[in-house]
């Protein structure tokens, strides 16, 4: 049968539908937007100024210069939430939703910009080998991250993420000081070896138009010293250090200086300055590259250990990742002890003082199924540890949290080297194979007395280190981080608050054996700190 032999009435009908099947798809392909996916495979993605106005028209925000970024990312998550919220069911396979939002709304320029970014599975299977990488704008440095990135400043690896898991990170930055600097563009994409495919999400981010003064500006007093906030000094015998998250080869000569003019105006006496960038050497083979990136890294250290010398600091290296406990990572703690062995032996002027693990494993994603052996895994790293570190000439330090101990009893007691107990008191055990080290007790809270406060969190592990057969000191550490939750941390405080927090927690531990000062994490919120 054909159109012809129809009657005039089918032959209407026929007609009609074909139209307006042809408007339809005509209308289809104007409306919805033909931007496509990021490439799986791609090292890293452009945000090419139609995509980014792209998403600045459909959010509507250009016009009103506040932060733009492509809305699908955290409205997927949003999505998976509320779906899991419900009960309702979970997608098929592993299906990652990522966000990566700016906290901070049109900053000033140099000002700081905070970010979170959180990957969660919304699907039914187990995503493997799950992690992400941010691209920052080429006017955007990288200060700081907790989590801290497993390589570099950008990438995190996240590994296992199971169904309704996620994972969060904040991140700081700040926009270069640049006078024309009106804007900055970033991404950041995550991936996993079963999702198919990347997941990205991008930002503008507007910094404000400095506008002149109308009346003559107040002169600005320089900082305040410890003496005049009423302060009281550390003695000479307890640190009072302070975390930097750039290692010395990152640095130029400039910010070298300008960093350790900071430690040394408020009278901190050890800094602690990253080393985890070291790796990238000590995993090259032996050759002329390898041996010409250490030279070059070994003299970054040594210059600025001699300007820290002359100010009176000592210097600590620092390294490690949550996951350094187990088997396959446990080279890259035992490659930082080699290269200060080196080091201090060929640069006997200018010595390391001291090397520190911040290895968290209680970070890992079977720590709650499984905290005996990730726990176990750990002494057995600190052991190997120690026992090279007992020919190493320099301190030895590790960064714990404050629920390690048995009054805190969140972990279970461990069988270790014939004995049972929980692992601080397995931690002092083995540290005492090493004279005079220190354990960093991560006590982050904004007020010192009452329950849950610094003082009940330190007093603990303070006490039992105080016990005659050991020699390891404790230093209290404190967090000035726009971090959660909020008690956590000084953020927010005002300087002289946050000094004088320090001096109180001097004073309350002075005269206990066990003691052995306060470190601040770290330098960039600090001198933030009003």
């Amino acid at each position: 049968m054909t159109l012809r032999t129809l009657s005039k009435k089918y032959r209407f009908l026929i007609l009609s539908v074909l139209l307006f099947c042809a408007i339809a798809l005509l209308l289809f392909d104007l409306v919805i937007p033909k931007t496509p996916p990021p490439s799986p495979n791609s090292e890293r993605a452009v945000n090419t100024p139609s995509r980014m106005e792209a998403a600045d028209l459909h959010i509507g925000q250009y016009r009103e210069r506040t932060n733009a970024r492509l809305p699908s990312a955290a409205a997927n998550l949003a999505a998976v939430g509320a779906r899991t919220a419900k009960g309702e069911a979970l997608l098929p396979g592993c299906a990652l939703f990522f966000s990566f939002t700016p906290k901070t709304k049109v900053p000033l320029p140099g000002e700081s910009i905070f970010y979170t970014a959180t990957l969660k599975n919304g699907g039914k299977a187990t995503c493997v080998n799950a992690s992400f990488s941010v691209y920052y704008s080429g006017d955007e440095i990288f200060i700081g991250a907790t989590p801290r990135p497993t390589a570099s400043t950008y990438y995190w690896k996240v590994g296992t993420l199971r169904s309704r898991d996620s994972f969060t990170v904040d991140i700081q930055t700040k926009p270069e000081p640049l006078p024309n600097l009106t804007q900055i563009q970033n991404q950041a994409c995550a991936t996993a070896d079963n999702a198919g495919g990347d997941v990205c999400a991008d930002n503008i981010i507007f910094i404000q138009e400095q506008t002149a003064a109308v009346v003559p500006p107040t002169p600005v007093p320089p900082p305040p010293s410890i003496a005049s906030v009423n302060t009281t000094l550390p003695p000479a015998e307890k640190e009072f250090g302070i975390w930097v998250w750039d290692s010395p080869i990152e640095m130029s000569g400039d910010e070298r200086r300008t960093v350790l003019e900071n430690v040394a105006l408020y009278h901190f006496n050890t800094v602690y300055v990253t080393i985890d960038d070291y790796l990238d050497i000590a995993a090259l083979a032996d050759g002329a590259t390898k041996n010409t990136k250490k030279t070059a890294y070994f003299d970054a250290i040594a210059s600025f250990i001699a300007l820290a010398q002359s100010k009176g600091i000592a210097v600590d290296v620092e390294g490690g990742a949550r996951d350094w406990a187990q088997s396959a990572n446990r080279w890259k703690g035992y490659a930082l002890i080699a290269a200060v062995k080196e080091y201090n032996g060929t640069h006997p002027q200018v010595k390391i003082h001291g090397l520190q693990y911040d290895v968290e494993p209680y970070l890992l994603q079977n720590y709650e199924t499984d905290k005996a052996t990730v726990l176990r895994e750990y002494l057995e790293f600190i052991d190997g540890s120690v026992a090279l570190a007992t020919s190493m000439d320099g301190a030895f330090s590790i960064v714990i949290p404050h629920f390690y101990d048995d009054t805190q009893a969140w972990t279970p007691q461990i069988t270790f080297n014939g004995k049972t107990n929980y692992t601080y008191n397995h931690l002092l055990d083995i540290l005492e194979k090493k004279p005079k080290s220190t354990m960093l007790i991560m006590a982050y809270r904004n007020y010192f007395e009452g329950d849950g406060g610094t003082r009940q969190i330190a007093n603990v592990e303070i006490q039992e280190a105080s016990q005659s057969q050991y020699s390891t000191r404790i230093i209290v550490a404190q967090e000035t981080g726009n971090v959660s939750p909020a008690y956590v941390t000084f953020y927010g405080f005002s300087k002289s608050d946050f000094l004088n927090n320090l001096s109180t927690i001097y004073s309350a531990f002075q005269n206990t054996q066990g003691f052995g000062g306060v470190a601040v994490h770290y330098i960039d919120p600090f001198l933030a700190l009003k």
